[in-house]
């Protein structure tokens, strides 16, 4: 009996009561939804660092340099992440005009809000300008490194001519915006429309040969020639003239 209330004795004095006793959070288990949701945040966050690495690749080193390990060693993922996000070279190349097109609209749709916030003095001086800063910078170095690369490219050009149509699109219309409603209803309005972003395209590609000489005097004879196209005066109309520094050079 006496055992009995020794024993007794040392379980009451090393035995906390439960209320006493500091119990472990509970991990609750997460729904089959919120797993998929997990999931589907690592996947894009692989996606976008695998896209952006090779952005910075065709920037910095050009299309030549642009192959899976250098991109996978650029993102920091394996192998295995990068081709189940891009099975094929033409699939990640797809992607990365998408995004550098995606990115311009953005910025375009950023010019038009504050064109419609602050209207310039002259619209078409400021949106020839626009377009031009639309279709320079690195971004569009990296986009001119795949489409000259689809030229002597088979697999690369088929992947990207379904894309032609989806930029020409969403292109034509954010320039009507940015020209706005007044220049879009002109009967020239396509013409000088088509003829700006080529010449912002031309500029763009001679521009790490001319090191950016030229370039002003080349929109101030392209903004005086649209002006006159579309029946307009003003500031554009006397563009052309200028000092004898302002010739262009070829």
């Amino acid at each position: 009996m006496a055992i009995r209330s020794g024993v007794a004795a040392v379980i009451q004095s090393t035995v906390k009561p439960l209320d006493t006793v500091k119990r472990s959070p509970v991990r609750r288990r997460r729904s089959r939804w919120e797993v998929a949701m997990a999931r589907q945040a690592r996947g894009e966050r692989a996606r976008a660092a695998i896209i952006d690495a090779a952005i910075a690749i065709l920037t910095d080193a050009g299309y030549s340099a642009l192959t899976t390990r250098a991109v996978q060693a650029a993102c920091g993922l394996s192998r295995g992440s990068l081709l189940f996000q891009f099975p094929t070279r033409e699939d990640l190349l797809a992607a990365v005009i998408d995004e550098l097109v995606g990115r311009r609209a953005t910025r375009a749709q950023r010019i038009i809000d504050e064109f419609a916030a602050r209207p310039p003095a002259d619209r078409l001086v400021a949106a020839i300008a626009a377009v031009r800063e639309l279709f320079s910078g690195p971004d569009f170095l990296a986009e001119m490194e795949l489409w000259s690369a689809a030229r002597t490219n088979p697999a690369l050009h088929t992947s990207l001519v379904p894309l032609v149509e989806k930029i020409g699109a969403r292109l034509r219309e954010q320039l009507t915006e940015l020209f706005g409603p007044e220049i879009a209803a002109h009967p020239h309005y396509p013409q000088v429309a088509m003829l700006t972003v080529e010449l912002a395209r031309g500029l763009a590609f001679s521009a790490p040969i001319r090191r950016g000489h030229g370039d002003r005097s080349v929109l101030e004879f392209w903004q005086a020639a649209a002006a006159t196209m579309l029946g307009r005066s003003g500031p554009a109309e006397s563009a052309a003239s200028g000092p004898p520094q302002h010739q262009l050079l070829i």
